[in-house]
């Protein structure tokens, strides 16, 4: 055996886990240094030095076997079967060409036959060699115990061990009591600890993975004996399999076809131990065949396979692919076919085709590969002919895998020769037909008798592949749905979900087309109502597809609603827009009616205000019975989001009792104390919490909020509530109980009845029962509830309980005490068994509440709002957590400068909100320039100077030039009543700061230099105070993708620009349907206009340039410099039609620009510099294309001019076929969310 196939591909080796499996013995060992692998080879050699060398390797192993192995050549194995060799002496290590004969090497014993880390110590098992803890599986613990001694217990031998300072005792195996008797007794044993039993000792068994590593290896032949046939119907084809035993007296399953005189129980059967199944650690046998002589003999090899099946042609391209590349994060499926085809096993053509099933289409389908898709197709029929008529590979296999694989390969040839017709169909052009035949048949007959599952499956396999047709025609689409959803027969849950996906799929890249940024939020481009109806069409066809009955899912049909009626706000009257967002909250809570909203007219014919006034109109719910859902924060710190009957109730982790348990009664335990007005969302505690009544300043909010989430202690008022007394009947909780032998009389409760404080106290057995009861720890579990009476108070306040009255009760002469205590426990439903809501459900809830914060005109009302905005996202882990903790500082701040009240209270910010939230940056700024009215220093002076000499025709020129006046009046001495008409001045013009423009503060660095300075009004900005829930968020996503605001802001400091808008005010382009260019000033109401296109440009946009994309795909650029040169309210006629233009941008002079063009043939990229593509004049705009072809659909992207995506820039200037775009730039494309 060598590992020679391994010189074939670099990637072949991986030696992060290795076995020792021999060492070759002799006086003067030698091995030849690595030739190939230098680097790699050093490596291994460092690492296995470290092992080999550590003090816990040398005191562990006996002196003998370590001398023995340090002086040798050692002989490794990974788990792909890979030799590696090693000598100690030299510190040599080899990777390639290492040759391992059976016959010389000395083989090592089996308690060191265990994979180790390279670099960690060799201790042979690869366990701790303490009681520690290695590894968690669900719900079990591995670990090494010390053997103290055997016994015998029941007639039986048991290892006697330690666990957590109890005694157990670990049954041997029958293998294990021979060494015994022979003397041989381990130090150790591997055991799986399985928690505690019903009497609370601690349950151990030996670990089958540890002894099947030590007593088995793959390749090997043995002898069992059989016992019994029984039939596995957990198997598809209810396979017959025979249990055997092995000679250490473990059993074992064989599925193979056994001889009569086989079936004798205790016939002795030679089986061949092909493999072991690493995640239950079972043996995979097969009958020994002397004639094969084992599979390693018996190897197909890929020429052999495609030459006959007659694809030799394709092997280059489609299977020797996978060993030629040297990429060391290959996907695990390419790890594991290389893996197994070098080392000679023939699982590698399943691993194979599982590739080419699950990896391989589904590229050439994303990428609308038809060709590429074709030939995989044959590729993977042929395979599964070949496997399941055209050889004898499946004979080389167990009875059971032979039949379960026939039956799939059979499905799997169905499947794929109906994707070839799809194919087929697509390259004619006639999808819309077969699809039109469907839909017609089904709406004339209400049904397809006619071949119906070929015709159903070919149909959805011509979506996949051309999925635009979702959207080249909505009343299409929505009659395919009508049509799937009414029909009786052939149509399952699959397809529903696919049609509601590929509906999803089309929202999601409609709305990134909008959404400035990456963070899931309400910053639409609301000007796009083209998209924002398309968005709504599909959303209403989504909405019925959830509450038809093949779907049947109402939450997320709720949950559909609730954005529908969002992205319904951004289009309707502003009058109507606070009615479409309670509508939305109503649908998450399920009390709208929408069966005249969500209908397939509506869907097909969208009219924003008809669809207002329907909801307007709806049906609203007192309540909605059938609301009882939970939303748990799963990580860290526990949070509750309840959905009742009449509303969400939020539970904050500060406000969270302590070890309370989730369970079906636990909001017996929730107070509520607070509720808004105007959307029913409460405010929850589990502590003695009187209502509280919402302050009336934003300081007094700020640090509300802040206790609500931080500090419970400064909550209101605590009501307080009254002890048990003697006699009371309480509600108790078991606790953690103490394990000592001398508390076994005790159990230990404490009490959570919301009547009373809590106190803990105990119950003897004579509080229980008159039975003898040998440990009262045995009789429950910890977390179950139970009445119970206090019958006894000590002098210093210890309490004990009785529940005897209750128990007898239920006890007979006959009965257990464990039995009848069972009676008197509540039966509490785990959470975990409780409808849930999703994180996304939550999401919506957040954005609804966002949009009413936006609509809402009282400025303390808006604060209650950011405040219940700020717990719900840090409960569902949203990075708009840190925006709305933001945005309670920065009220409370400017209140603190307006009011000059609370200069004792300090409110600090955290440097972990950033730019990517709307004015974050300019708030804080703003906030850093009003400390300055108080810390007089030079720096500020200066920043003011600057800001009201160069910036004194907008708003933070007029404050920066206020605040010196407030400055130098002080300075001066003037009168108090002179400085208060001053700061009367300046807090007229900071209370409305919603409405200032102060984008020229983002242009001026040196308002940032002392961004950390502590001032005297109390003001500072540091990363000191981040929330609780801050700390666990992630911004990740947001810093990967950059915001439209800072792309804008990359123009060269030297450039200027001298426009007539004297006053800096944004502008607005309309593109009339006279084919004119209006230039308006932003806020210009343009009533009477016919305006078909409207564009913002805003002041910090000046230096950039606006790009226009027409139907046709065309990409058009116009100077902002030279828009911003033009009189306000300019009419240019620039002869274009408005209604060609189907999307815009606003960008940096260097950025780059693309479009995703789907035609009728194919789908392809055009990608630009936008320095590359000729500016236009205002009166005569140009539209860009490379090639000039029919465009089905389009979907055009920006990215940053400083993207690193490798080979991006050999596409520049090109219109290239999707296909020949390479994974890397794809995959880099995505990571800025632009999906090919």
């Amino acid at each position: 055996m060598n590992n020679n196939t391994l010189t074939r591909d670099p990637n072949n080796f991986d030696f992060s886990k290795l076995k020792l499996i021999g060492y070759y013995k002799s006086a003067s060992p030698k091995l030849n240094p690595e030739s190939i692998y230098r680097e790699q080879a050093c490596e291994l050699a460092r690492l296995l030095d470290d092992s080999l060398s550590a003090s816990e390797c040398i005191s562990s192993l006996d002196s003998s076997f370590y001398s023995d192995i340090i002086h040798s050549v050692l002989i490794f194995k990974n788990y792909h079967g890979h030799l590696f060799a090693y000598l100690p002496t030299t510190g040599t290590a080899r990777i390639s060409n290492v040759q391992f004969s059976k016959d010389a090497i000395t083989y090592v014993p089996a308690e060191h036959k265990m994979y180790f880390a390279p670099g960690e110590p060799f201790v042979g098992t690869g366990y701790h060699r303490n009681t520690v803890q290695l590894q968690k599986a669900v719900g079990v613990t591995k670990v090494m115990l010390n053997v103290i001694r055997v016994v015998r217990k029941d007639d039986l031998l048991h290892y006697e061990v330690s666990y957590g300072g109890t005694l157990c005792y670990i049954r041997l195996q029958p293998f294990q009591v021979e060494m015994t008797e022979r003397g041989s007794i381990p130090q150790q044993i591997a055991c799986v600890y399985k928690g505690l039993d019903e009497y609370g000792e601690p349950k151990l068994s030996q670990d089958r993975n540890a002894l099947i590593d030590d007593l088995y290896e793959e390749d090997t032949v043995h002898t069992f004996s059989y016992i019994r046939t029984e039939i596995d119907y957990h198997s598809d084809a209810h396979a017959e399999y025979h249990i055997m035993r092995d000679g250490y007296g473990l059993k074992h399953r064989l599925y193979a076809q056994l001889t009569e005189e086989q079936k004798i129980p205790r016939a002795r059967v030679d089986v061949y131990v092909r493999g072991i199944n690493n995640k239950n650690k079972t043996l995979i046998l097969s009958l020994f065949n002397p004639k094969l002589d084992k599979l390693e003999k018996v190897f197909f090899s890929a020429d052999k396979v495609f030459e006959e099946i007659d694809e030799l042609e394709n092997k280059e391209q489609y299977f020797d692919c996978y060993f030629t590349t040297e990429d060391k994060h290959a996907p695990k499926l390419q790890q594991d076919l290389v893996g197994q085809y070098n080392g000679g096993s023939n699982l590698w053509l399943f691993t194979y085709m599982n590739i080419l099933d699950t990896i391989v289409i589904g590229t050439c389908i994303r990428k609308h590969q038809i060709e590429e898709l074709a030939i995989v197709c044959q590729i993977m029929m042929k395979l599964q002919e070949w496997m399941v008529e055209g050889s004898k590979f499946l004979d080389l296999f167990g009875e059971e895998t032979k039949s379960t694989t026939i039956t799939k390969s059979t499905a799997q040839i169905q499947k794929f020769h109906r994707l070839l017709l799809a194919i087929d169909v697509v390259r004619k052009g006639e999808q819309n037909k077969y699809i039109r035949d469907i839909v017609s048949s089904i709406q004339k007959s209400g049904r397809i008798a006619i071949s119906r599952e070929e015709r159903i499956e070919v149909m959805i396999d011509i979506l996949r592949i051309y999925p635009d047709y979702f959207t080249q025609d909505i009343e299409d689409t929505s009659e395919l749905i009508q049509a799937l959803l009414s029909l009786q027969e052939g149509v399952g849950k699959f397809e529903i979900e696919f049609l509601a996906s590929r509906l999803d799929y089309y929202i999601e890249a409609d709305v990134r087309k909008m959404r400035a940024g990456a963070v899931r939020s309400n910053e639409i481009d609301t000007t796009q109502t083209i998209l924002i109806k398309e968005v709504l069409a599909l959303l209403c066809m989504k909405v019925m597809i959830h509450i038809s009955e093949k779907y049947a899912n109402e939450l997320d049909a709720r949950a559909c609603k609730a954005r529908f009626f969002r992205f319904l706000s951004f289009v309707c009257p502003e009058d109507m827009q606070p009615i479409m967002i309670k509508a939305g909250i109503d649908a998450l809570v399920g009390v709208i009616d929408g069966s005249n909203i969500f209908t397939w007219e509506n869907a097909t014919n969208v009219n924003p205000i008809a669809l207002c006034n329907q909801t307007a109109h709806a049906t609203i719910l007192d309540c909605n019975t059938e609301n009882d859902f939970y939303f748990m924060k799963s990580a860290g710190k526990t949070g509750i989001i309840r959905l009742d009957p009449t509303g969400f109730t939020i539970v904050p982790y500060k406000q969270c009792a302590n070890n309370f348990k989730m369970n079906s009664e636990f909001m017996e335990n929730i107070n509520v104390v607070h509720h808004l007005e105007t959307l029913p969302i409460k405010l929850g505690t589990m502590l003695n919490i009187s209502p509280i009544v919402m302050e009336r300043d934003a300081v007094n909010q700020y640090l509300l909020w802040r206790a609500v989430s931080k500090h419970p202690e400064n909550v209101g008022q605590r009501f307080e509530v009254s002890t048990p007394r003697m006699g009371d009947k309480v509600r108790v909780c078991v606790k953690e109980q103490n394990q000592s032998d001398k508390l076994k009389y005790m159990l230990f409760v404490s009490v959570v009845d919301k009547r009373f404080a809590s106190v803990d106290g105990i119950l003897t057995p004579k509080d229980i029962t008159g039975k003898w009861v040998e440990d009262t720890r045995k009789l429950f579990k910890v977390g179950q509830v139970f009445y119970a009476e206090v019958c006894n108070i000590t002098e210093n306040g210890k309490y004990q309980f009785s529940i005897r009255k209750d128990v007898e009760k239920y006890s007979t002469t006959v009965s257990r005490v464990e039995d009848d205590v069972k009676h008197i426990v509540e039966n509490c439903v785990s959470i975990d068994d409780l409808p849930m809501l999703s994180k996304s459900f939550v999401q919506e809830l957040i954005l609804l509440v966002d949009m009413r914060i936006r609509k809402e005109s009282n400025p303390m009302h808006r604060l209650t709002l950011i405040g219940y905005a700020y717990c719900l996202s840090a409960l569902a882990s949203d990075p708009k957590s840190y925006y709305y903790d933001f945005l309670l500082r920065y009220y409370a701040a400017l209140d603190k400068f307006i009011t000059n009240e609370h200069q004792d209270v300090d409110i600090k910010f955290n440097d972990t909100i950033n730019s990517k939230f709307v004015n974050v940056v300019n708030k804080r700024r703003l906030v850093e320039l009003l400390s300055y009215a108080n810390n007089q220093n030079g720096d500020g002076l200066q920043t003011l100077q600057k800001l009201s000499e160069e910036e004194g025709g907008n708003d933070a020129g007029k404050l920066a030039a206020m605040l010196m006046a407030y400055i130098y009046a002080s300075k001066a001495g003037f009168s108090p009543e002179a400085m208060i008409g001053i700061k009367k001045e300046i807090n007229n013009f900071v209370g409305n700061s919603d409405k200032l423009d102060l984008s020229a503060l983002d242009s001026d660095s040196e308002v940032t230099e002392d961004i950390e300075e502590e001032t005297n009004d109390g003001v500072s900005i540091d990363e000191e105070d981040v929330t609780e829930a801050n700390q666990e968020q992630s911004t990740k996503i947001e810093d990967e993708l950059p915001e439209i605001e800072d792309i804008l802001t990359e123009t060269s400091e030297t450039s200027e620009i001298s426009i007539p808008n004297k006053e800096l005010l944004p502008l607005k382009l309309n593109f009339l349907d006279d084919g004119n260019l209006y230039i308006t000033e932003d806020t210009y109401k343009s009533d009477g206009l016919n305006s078909i296109v409207d564009i913002s440009l805003p002041t910090y946009a000046f230096n950039g340039v606006v790009l226009l994309v027409n139907n046709d795909g065309g990409i058009s650029k116009l100077n902002a410099k030279d828009i911003a040169n033009c009189q306000i309210q300019t009419k240019i006629d620039c002869k274009l039609n408005p209604y060609k233009i189907i999307n815009h941008f606003v960008v940096p002079t260097e950025c780059v620009v693309g479009n995703i063009l789907s035609t009728e043939g194919g789908k392809y990229v055009e990608i630009y510099k936008t320095e590359d593509i000729p500016a236009s004049d205002l009166n005569n705009p140009v539209f860009k294309r490379k090639e000039n072809f029919a465009v089905v659909r389009q979907q055009p992207f920006i990215l940053p001019n400083c993207c690193e995506i490798p080979g991006l820039h050999d596409c520049f200037g090109k219109c290239i076929e999707s296909k020949e775009i390479s994974e890397e730039i794809i995959q880099g494309m995505h990571s800025y969310g632009v999906f090919i």
